[in-house]
């Protein structure tokens, strides 16, 4: 019985299929960078959302693209930004979305014309 069990886990752990890791890359942030959402168009290419603070460089290669946050109010707020990479996650392009309070971009979807959904949120006082 025991001799079973140890070729059934044998076997068991010799024919499991595991995932591929083709590529990694990441966002770097200057004062810290959250993503929250991430999309696929029909091409393979990438698009992710989120918020940072102080500055972030969103292309993973040697070079850099630098989204700066609008940091005219102080250093705390957040601004949203979103992000689109190739299927190889090769830049784009970015861009950054804020003023004076804290914002953020939540969910990103794509349909199938290419057209881009945005859901953003800011803590914005009313000052009316």
């Amino acid at each position: 019985m025991k001799t079973q069990l140890l070729l059934l886990t044998i076997l068991g752990t010799s024919i499991s299929f595991g995932q591929v890791l083709e590529w990694v890359t990441g966002t770097q942030g200057g004062g810290g960078v959250e993503i929250y959402d991430i999309a696929l168009d029909l091409d393979g290419n990438i698009y992710s959302v989120g918020d940072f603070v102080d500055t972030i460089d969103v292309d993973p290669s040697e070079s850099s693209f630098i989204l700066a946050a609008n940091n005219e109010y102080g250093w705390d707020a957040l601004d949203g930004y979103i992000q689109k990479m190739d299927e190889h996650g090769n830049h784009i392009w970015a861009y950054r979305f804020g003023d004076k309070s804290s914002d953020a971009l939540i969910s990103v979807e794509v349909d199938n014309d290419g057209n881009i959904c945005l859901l953003y949120t800011s803590d914005a006082a009313d000052d009316s």
